[in-house]
């Protein structure tokens, strides 16, 4: 493989981020003659907040929360596909599963109680939410 220090190589987030631009350029509620961008924030511990700019061709309150919907259900419909996760943190749902989990594994390991359901299904390997713009 080639080393190039100073060339342009592509990441996940870099190929999302160009993908989100051209799916805003054809999208059909998206203005086109206003500023159209999506950009990586500043790293944080939580992982990198993408912003969305643009502007929907519409000024009705309702239809102007419905594009954005669409647009952000279109993106937690495709991020696995650049191999990327949308981070949320634990809830107390969460918390509460795990906990429920480490306990029925450590019945399980004394002896006490055989637990008949798969880790997978206890305890949640992700959680997802929005991005953080």
């Amino acid at each position: 493989m080639e080393l190039k220090i100073n060339g342009r190589r592509l990441t996940n987030l870099g190929t999302l981020r160009a993908y989100l631009v051209n799916y805003l350029k054809d999208h059909a509620n998206i203005r086109q003659d206003m500023t159209l961008m999506v950009r990586q924030l500043a790293a944080e511990d939580k992982g990198i907040p993408i912003e969305i700019y643009a502007f929907t061709n519409t000024t009705d309150w309702a239809k102007y929360e419905q594009i954005q919907s669409d647009i952000f259900d279109h993106i937690y419909a495709v991020v696995d596909d650049f191999d990327l996760r949308i981070h949320q943190s634990p809830g107390s749902a969460d918390v509460r599963l795990l906990g429920d989990a480490v306990s029925s594994g450590n019945q399980a390991r004394s002896g006490a109680v055989q637990s008949t359901n798969s880790p997978d299904k206890d305890v949640p390997t992700e959680t997802r939410n929005d991005l953080g713009t």
